[in-house]
Protein backbone atom coordinates (compact mmCIF):
# COMPACT_ATOMS: atom_id res chain seq x y z
CA UNK A 1 0.00 0.00 0.00
CA UNK A 2 2.95 2.21 0.90
CA UNK A 3 4.50 2.02 -2.54
CA UNK A 4 1.60 2.25 -4.32
CA UNK A 5 1.73 6.22 -2.74
CA UNK A 6 5.28 6.48 -3.20
CA UNK A 7 4.68 5.69 -6.76
CA UNK A 8 1.40 7.81 -7.10
CA UNK A 9 3.14 10.90 -5.20
CA UNK A 10 5.78 10.86 -7.83
CA UNK A 11 4.15 10.24 -10.48
CA UNK A 12 2.49 13.55 -9.86
CA UNK A 13 5.67 15.71 -9.12
CA UNK A 14 6.57 14.15 -12.39
CA UNK A 15 3.14 15.39 -14.30
CA UNK A 16 3.41 19.16 -12.76
CA UNK A 17 7.32 19.32 -13.10
CA UNK A 18 6.82 18.58 -16.94
CA UNK A 19 3.92 20.75 -17.46
CA UNK A 20 6.03 23.88 -15.08
CA UNK A 21 8.33 23.20 -18.12
CA UNK A 22 5.78 23.00 -20.71
CA UNK A 23 4.45 26.67 -19.36
CA UNK A 24 7.97 27.83 -18.96
CA UNK A 25 8.74 27.35 -22.42
CA UNK A 26 5.52 28.44 -23.50
CA UNK A 27 6.16 31.78 -21.71
CA UNK A 28 9.92 32.07 -22.22
CA UNK A 29 11.07 35.96 -23.61
CA UNK A 30 14.16 34.29 -25.84
CA UNK A 31 13.12 32.86 -29.53
CA UNK A 32 16.73 30.65 -29.34
CA UNK A 33 17.61 32.68 -32.49
CA UNK A 34 17.65 36.80 -32.78
CA UNK A 35 19.62 38.72 -30.28
CA UNK A 36 19.19 38.57 -26.85
CA UNK A 37 19.66 41.56 -24.64
CA UNK A 38 19.55 41.53 -21.03
CA UNK A 39 19.80 44.55 -18.54
CA UNK A 40 21.79 44.13 -15.67
CA UNK A 41 20.78 46.21 -12.48
CA UNK A 42 23.04 46.13 -9.42
CA UNK A 43 22.61 48.93 -7.09
CA UNK A 44 24.17 52.13 -9.12
CA UNK A 45 25.71 49.98 -11.27
CA UNK A 46 23.76 49.03 -14.34
CA UNK A 47 25.55 46.68 -17.54
CA UNK A 48 23.45 45.90 -20.91
CA UNK A 49 24.85 42.34 -21.93
CA UNK A 50 23.72 41.33 -25.05
CA UNK A 51 25.01 38.36 -27.77
CA UNK A 52 23.85 37.24 -31.12
CA UNK A 53 23.72 33.53 -31.31
CA UNK A 54 24.49 33.64 -34.64
CA UNK A 55 27.77 35.09 -34.23
CA UNK A 56 28.31 34.06 -31.04
CA UNK A 57 29.78 37.57 -30.26
CA UNK A 58 29.00 39.30 -27.20
CA UNK A 59 28.81 42.80 -25.14
CA UNK A 60 29.17 43.52 -22.29
CA UNK A 61 28.07 47.11 -21.78
CA UNK A 62 28.84 49.34 -18.91
CA UNK A 63 26.77 52.32 -18.21
CA UNK A 64 28.51 55.35 -16.80
CA UNK A 65 26.93 56.31 -13.20
CA UNK A 66 26.06 59.83 -14.35
CA UNK A 67 24.66 59.13 -17.80
CA UNK A 68 21.11 60.53 -17.33
CA UNK A 69 18.14 57.68 -18.22
CA UNK A 70 15.17 59.06 -19.54
CA UNK A 71 12.78 57.20 -18.08
CA UNK A 72 9.49 55.52 -19.17
CA UNK A 73 5.89 56.55 -17.58
CA UNK A 74 6.79 59.79 -17.84
CA UNK A 75 8.50 60.03 -14.60
CA UNK A 76 11.53 62.39 -15.70
CA UNK A 77 15.45 61.86 -16.04
CA UNK A 78 17.53 60.05 -13.31
CA UNK A 79 21.41 59.39 -13.47
CA UNK A 80 22.11 55.77 -13.91
CA UNK A 81 23.17 55.46 -10.05
CA UNK A 82 19.83 56.59 -9.05
CA UNK A 83 17.52 54.04 -10.91
CA UNK A 84 17.69 51.34 -8.78
CA UNK A 85 16.15 53.48 -6.14
CA UNK A 86 13.49 55.65 -8.62
CA UNK A 87 11.40 51.96 -9.19
CA UNK A 88 11.34 48.58 -9.63
CA UNK A 89 14.22 46.22 -11.58
CA UNK A 90 11.64 46.41 -14.88
CA UNK A 91 10.86 49.79 -14.79
CA UNK A 92 14.79 50.63 -14.68
CA UNK A 93 15.42 48.00 -17.41
CA UNK A 94 12.60 49.20 -19.85
CA UNK A 95 13.86 53.16 -19.22
CA UNK A 96 17.59 51.94 -20.10
CA UNK A 97 16.53 50.09 -23.04
CA UNK A 98 14.18 52.93 -24.21
CA UNK A 99 16.98 55.68 -23.26
CA UNK A 100 19.58 53.49 -25.76
CA UNK A 101 16.95 52.98 -28.26
CA UNK A 102 17.83 49.39 -28.54
CA UNK A 103 15.35 46.00 -27.35
CA UNK A 104 16.10 43.95 -24.25
CA UNK A 105 13.90 40.73 -23.05
CA UNK A 106 13.78 42.54 -19.33
CA UNK A 107 15.90 42.58 -16.75
CA UNK A 108 18.38 39.75 -15.70
CA UNK A 109 16.57 39.01 -12.15
CA UNK A 110 13.39 39.45 -13.80
CA UNK A 111 13.48 36.08 -16.32
CA UNK A 112 11.37 33.47 -16.72
CA UNK A 113 13.44 30.13 -15.52
CA UNK A 114 13.73 28.76 -19.06
CA UNK A 115 15.39 32.06 -20.24
CA UNK A 116 17.22 31.64 -16.83
CA UNK A 117 18.66 28.16 -18.40
CA UNK A 118 19.37 29.55 -21.73
CA UNK A 119 21.23 32.29 -20.62
CA UNK A 120 23.61 30.57 -18.47
CA UNK A 121 24.03 27.95 -20.92
CA UNK A 122 25.20 30.29 -23.23
CA UNK A 123 27.58 32.48 -21.42
CA UNK A 124 30.19 30.58 -22.01
CA UNK A 125 29.68 29.69 -25.64
CA UNK A 126 30.38 33.11 -26.51
CA UNK A 127 33.09 35.55 -27.42
CA UNK A 128 33.02 38.84 -25.24
CA UNK A 129 33.68 42.00 -25.60
CA UNK A 130 33.57 44.22 -22.51
CA UNK A 131 33.42 48.27 -22.78
CA UNK A 132 32.99 50.77 -20.65
CA UNK A 133 30.42 53.66 -22.21
CA UNK A 134 32.15 56.45 -20.16
CA UNK A 135 35.58 55.73 -22.17
CA UNK A 136 34.35 56.00 -25.88
CA UNK A 137 32.74 58.93 -27.95
CA UNK A 138 29.62 58.18 -27.43
CA UNK A 139 28.86 60.37 -24.35
CA UNK A 140 28.85 63.69 -24.12
CA UNK A 141 29.01 65.74 -20.91
CA UNK A 142 27.34 69.04 -20.34
CA UNK A 143 26.88 70.96 -17.06
CA UNK A 144 23.24 70.96 -15.01
CA UNK A 145 21.52 74.18 -13.16
CA UNK A 146 23.17 73.30 -10.34
CA UNK A 147 26.71 72.58 -12.12
CA UNK A 148 26.75 69.14 -11.89
CA UNK A 149 27.90 67.43 -15.31
CA UNK A 150 25.86 65.26 -16.54
CA UNK A 151 26.19 62.15 -19.53
CA UNK A 152 23.74 62.43 -22.34
CA UNK A 153 24.12 60.18 -25.44
CA UNK A 154 26.25 61.74 -28.18
CA UNK A 155 24.27 62.29 -32.00
CA UNK A 156 25.97 59.37 -33.27
CA UNK A 157 24.86 56.56 -30.76
CA UNK A 158 21.76 55.70 -32.78
CA UNK A 159 24.59 54.06 -35.52
CA UNK A 160 26.87 52.53 -33.06
CA UNK A 161 23.36 51.13 -31.36
CA UNK A 162 22.57 49.36 -34.41
CA UNK A 163 26.19 48.40 -35.01
CA UNK A 164 26.13 46.51 -31.55
CA UNK A 165 22.59 45.40 -30.83
CA UNK A 166 21.26 44.22 -34.82
CA UNK A 167 20.59 40.59 -35.07
CA UNK A 168 21.76 38.53 -37.82
CA UNK A 169 18.76 36.91 -38.04
CA UNK A 170 16.76 39.56 -38.34
CA UNK A 171 19.00 41.89 -40.56
CA UNK A 172 19.44 38.98 -42.72
CA UNK A 173 15.67 38.88 -43.27
CA UNK A 174 15.66 42.52 -45.16
CA UNK A 175 12.43 43.86 -44.08
CA UNK A 176 11.74 47.35 -44.00
CA UNK A 177 9.45 49.28 -41.25
CA UNK A 178 7.59 52.51 -40.76
CA UNK A 179 6.78 53.62 -37.20
CA UNK A 180 3.55 56.14 -37.32
CA UNK A 181 2.94 57.99 -34.41
CA UNK A 182 -1.02 58.44 -34.51
CA UNK A 183 -0.99 60.02 -30.85
CA UNK A 184 -1.01 63.88 -30.38
CA UNK A 185 2.22 63.72 -28.95
CA UNK A 186 4.90 64.58 -31.35
CA UNK A 187 8.49 62.85 -31.25
CA UNK A 188 7.23 59.69 -30.46
CA UNK A 189 7.48 57.41 -33.33
CA UNK A 190 11.36 58.89 -33.56
CA UNK A 191 11.87 57.85 -30.52
CA UNK A 192 10.50 54.55 -30.66
CA UNK A 193 11.75 53.56 -34.09
CA UNK A 194 15.66 52.86 -32.89
CA UNK A 195 14.66 50.57 -30.00
CA UNK A 196 12.50 48.03 -33.14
Amino acid sequence: MRAKWIWGSLGILVLVGVIGLGWGYFHRHWDGQSRFTLIDIQGPTVRVVSFDPQTRRGLNLSLPPDLQIHSVSGRGQFAVAALAQAGSRSWAAASVANTLGIFAQGEVHDLPVVDRWYWGWWLSRVDWQNVDLKSTSWIDYSPSVDGVLQGQLSAGWDGQAASWFSSLTIAQEGLKLAVINSTATAGLAAAAAPAI
